[in-house]
């Protein structure tokens, strides 16, 4: 469920989590210590003397023990892998040949297409030309919410829910097929 999980590592000493941890129904986030930190800790003063005013917070943390419970009742995590699979290989497929895209990479539900002017050399569109602004605003006029860089790098960020469908992740390519130029 990690990033870290996918790259072999058996597990880091400090993480940060955040985001999905409250399922975007409450702000939250945390730090994961390794039980060798704790014990750092524990060892000299017994407790953490960094603390915020929100922590602890008892409606997040309910909120979020709830969004646990459903990712693995409802078995999520296979299927961001099974349709971050189908997305890749449509957005490979449909996009990436396009003349403007200079690549196009991610895991899971996130993956990145980066538009470049001559992407033979990786050169990016100026920023005056506004090019992924334009890809921003044809995508909402799909209905498709993408979450854009609009500086010089031309990033466009496909990131969807967990419980997404294939026949959604197949239905997002081939609408940007349709309409996207080239």
């Amino acid at each position: 469920m990690h990033a870290w999980e996918q790259e072999g590592i058996s597990s880091p000493d400090i993480q940060t989590i955040g985001k999905a941890l409250g399922g975007g129904f409450v702000p939250l986030s945390g730090v994961l210590v390794h039980e060798k930190i704790f014990g750092v800790i524990e060892a000299r003063s017994g407790r953490l003397l960094h603390e915020h005013t929100f922590q602890a917070q008892p409606v997040a943390c309910a909120a979020a023990v709830q969004v646990q419970r459903i990712f693995q009742r409802d078995n999520l995590l296979d299927n961001v892998q099974k349709m971050g699979s189908i997305l890749g290989a449509q957005l490979h497929q449909h996009i990436a040949p396009r003349p403007f895209v200079g690549n196009v990479r991610g895991r899971g539900l996130f993956w990145d297409v980066e538009f470049m002017q001559d992407p033979a050399n990786m050169v990016p569109f100026p920023v005056g030309t506004q090019f992924c602004a334009r890809v921003l605003e044809l995508c909402l006029e799909l209905g498709l919410s993408i979450l854009g860089n609009l500086g010089v790098t031309s990033k466009v960020y496909v990131d969807h829910r967990s419980d997404v469908s294939s026949d959604f992740t197949v239905c997002l390519i081939l609408k940007c097929d349709l309409y996207l130029p080239g």
